[in-house]
């Protein structure tokens, strides 16, 4: 009779059990519904922090043969297949559509009659699980549904979208990873870091509309001529203004030409030619540039779209959501910092408003005496914009962190650039020409930083990557030369707005795509990626083109661990 009491007891508490958990499963799918259609790949598998994203599986027909193989035209040409990304984009974006679900027998469903942009006040934030409790060092997970302003469900992705969790009393903050979907769901996932509150804030930081327009812009026939500039030439008598712009799609007559084939690719830098002065004058002056926008304002088939990009300088945002976050002792298990690491799922946090904790390598906080030694036997050469200028003031100025006296280390500043240039054009030098000139690599180890983004805004892609084509070409030659180089490029980080112009001409999409261009371009090669968005977006400083000195001191001790990995400890 004992052992029969005992097997009935159990086997009512198990069921008792079930019961519960079943009834708290429908409370929380009446409470949070999640869409039917909707198919989230592994999405149990993402909230294991050891795993990072991959994309979903596509149909095993496509996957099981090379693309040769089902579309022989690769055989023999590959211009003007800009739609292999649209195919690529809806591939992506029906794999996450459950089709059987859908299906309906009318050709026509009657609509709402009104169909507007993403709203983020009418938009659906929910944590997946519903709990708003988490065990610190798991990952928290958020997805967003995205309605129209009109309350109508969006069904394509593309928005750009940026999110955040901090405290702004401990002064702690981390950026969300963002997953498209393509079908207007996005999963967006943050490392539970520190024990405590924590906010959650996402915004929008430019809707599909906007990006498109961008793409469209880019295809017309002047933006060869977007990033231009003025020459001013005279004689003491005689005045000339005349107008540079670069050139790759056009074509063109009586100018005055400068072709750079090994060091601007298929670009080329094409001016007015002078009344009196000849083609050489023009070398020797400086430009000064104008922006695409000035142009674009006065093209009667585009000035009405740039309220696109109004609320791009105020992004607007959905409703934060609160967690807390239950103290666990956790440690996360890094790679030493080197070429070619992958995006993950989280790239770190502030642990105060001075430090930066990265999960991409194993970094840490550098003593000067350190950074001094991990650069014995090197020679530091940097070539850039501004925020590679404002890493070389810290490293050499003596009111700065003082690493290396100025004498040691070569710099060089971006080429056709935005702004007024204190260079005239033959004083200046590309990327391609500053990584040929490194020869020494015998006597010190060459440490090569790079980086190619905020003065490229305006290149037309096509134009972007066939400069980026010239550097990676430059260095290959001189890994050949120096296979010991060390070669780090920064990417570009969100920077700030102050008029719909600069949010189009400089928008935070364009930034973050030229990065995914950059990645794809010098991958593989042993390049390391010096990957700052996250840093700079997480912070409670407004996201500016020229960050703090505090931010950049923490951009230098990751630069560091990726120059000494081996001295990390």
């Amino acid at each position: 009779m004992g052992a029969q009491m005992k097997y009935i007891v159990c086997t009512g508490a198990i069921l008792l059990f079930a019961s519960v958990v079943l009834i708290y499963m429908f409370y929380i799918e009446a409470v949070f519904p999640s869409p039917k259609w909707l198919y989230i790949p592994n999405a149990e598998q993402h909230r294991n922090k050891s795993v990072e994203i991959s994309p979903p599986q596509l149909r095993k027909d496509i996957m099981s043969h090379s693309e040769a193989d089902i579309f022989p035209y690769i055989n023999y040409s590959h211009f003007g297949m800009e739609w292999k990304g649209i195919i690529e984009e809806l591939e992506w974006s029906y794999t996450n559509l459950n089709r059987e679900l859908t299906m309906n027998k009318n050709v026509f469903v009657r609509g709402s009659g009104s169909y507007g942009l993403i709203s983020m006040n009418k938009s659906r934030l929910f944590l997946v699980p519903a709990k708003r409790s988490i065990q610190q060092g798991n990952y928290i997970h958020v997805v967003m549904e995205a309605y129209d302003t009109y309350g109508n469900r969006r069904l394509r992705g593309g928005d750009f979208i940026q999110a955040t969790m901090s405290n702004e009393k401990l002064k702690k903050g981390t950026a969300g990873r963002v997953f498209d979907y393509g079908n207007g769901t996005y999963s967006i996932y943050f490392y539970a870091a520190w024990k405590g509150r924590a906010t959650i804030n996402v915004e929008l930081a430019l809707d599909r509309q906007a990006i498109i327009f961008l793409k469209y812009l880019n295809t017309l026939e002047d933006k060869d001529r977007s990033m231009a500039w003025t020459v001013n030439l005279t004689d003491g008598t005689r005045y000339e203004s005349i107008y540079c712009g670069i050139y790759q799609e056009r074509t063109w007559e009586k100018k005055c030409d400068f072709i750079g084939l090994f060091s601007l690719g298929k670009v080329a830098l094409v001016c007015d030619k002078p009344e009196n002065f000849s083609c050489d004058a023009i070398l020797r002056n400086k430009p000064k540039s104008r922006y695409i926008i000035s142009m674009a304002k006065h093209r009667d088939d585009i000035k009405d779209v740039f309220n696109l990009f109004e609320r791009a300088s105020k992004p607007p945002k959905g409703k934060p959501i609160e967690v807390i976050m239950k103290a666990s002792k956790t440690e996360l298990k890094l790679p030493k910092c080197g070429p070619d690491l992958p995006v993950r799922l989280s790239s770190g946090y502030w642990i105060n408003n001075l430090t930066f904790v990265p999960f991409t390598c194993r970094s840490q906080q550098w003593q000067k005496r350190d950074m001094q030694r991990c650069l014995s036997g090197k020679h530091l050469y940097m070539y850039g914009d501004s925020t590679i200028g404002q890493i070389y003031s810290q490293l050499g100025m003596p009111e700065e962190m003082h690493i290396v006296e100025l004498t040691d280390m070569t710099h060089n500043f971006t080429i056709l650039r935005a702004g007024t240039d204190i260079r005239t054009f033959e004083e200046q030098t590309t990327e391609s020409v500053f990584i040929d000139d490194i020869t020494d690599c015998s006597s010190s180890t060459p440490v090569l930083v790079l980086n190619f983004c905020f003065h490229f805004s305006t290149w037309t892609t096509r134009s972007y990557l066939d400069r980026l084509f010239s550097v990676k070409f430059a260095l290959q030659r001189l890994l050949k030369r120096c296979p010991n180089s060390i070669i780090i490029i920064k990417l570009a980080h969100p920077r700030n707005h102050v008029n719909s112009g600069s949010a189009a001409h400089s928008s935070d999409f364009k930034s973050y795509d030229m990065n995914r261009m950059v990645r794809r371009v010098f991958g593989g090669m042993g390049i390391r990626f010096l990957d700052l968005w996250d840093l700079v977006l997480s912070h409670s400083a407004k996201n500016n083109l020229h960050m703090p000195k505090y931010i950049i001191r923490q951009e230098v001790h990751y630069m560091f661990s990726y120059i000494c990995p081996e001295m990390v400890i």
